[in-house]
């Protein structure tokens, strides 16, 4: 995926991982920046222009409310788009959240860092 918007082959990209192990390419110049997360059968992947971006998704748990999975996968989202961890204070920029729609068993949250208004594009690839 992040060959296709760089036009790279995979091959060439590198990657680096953040003190709290944040993915980011090796390439600082670059303004491309993604996250990723995954659980159950799913993954979810957010590629943006110099934003930083955190995702997560949680399969919920049948014992489990699922407002507490709708407050976990934001605040999960916000701490990876920080690149912190979960102990540290939110971050001291605007944070755009939103809930996505993962389907009935699931829970998942996009943060973006910035206050200009979010513009999603959602790809769904299916077996």
């Amino acid at each position: 995926m992040l060959a296709r918007y760089l036009d790279e082959d995979p091959s060439e990209i590198e990657l680096r991982e953040g003190t709290h192990g944040k993915p980011a390419l090796a390439d600082l110049s670059s303004p491309l920046r993604f996250n990723l997360s995954h659980s159950g059968d799913l993954a979810l992947v957010a590629v943006t222009q110099g934003r930083e971006v955190g995702v997560d998704i949680q399969k919920i748990k049948p014992r489990r409310d699922l407002a507490f999975y709708k407050a976990w996968t934001r605040r999960e989202a916000i701490v990876k788009c920080a690149g912190t961890g979960l102990l540290a204070p939110p971050p001291p920029g605007p944070v755009a959240v939103t809930t996505l729609d993962a389907g009935s068993e699931y829970a998942a949250a996009l943060a973006i860092a910035g206050d200009e208004p979010l513009s999603l594009r959602l790809f769904r690839l299916d077996d």
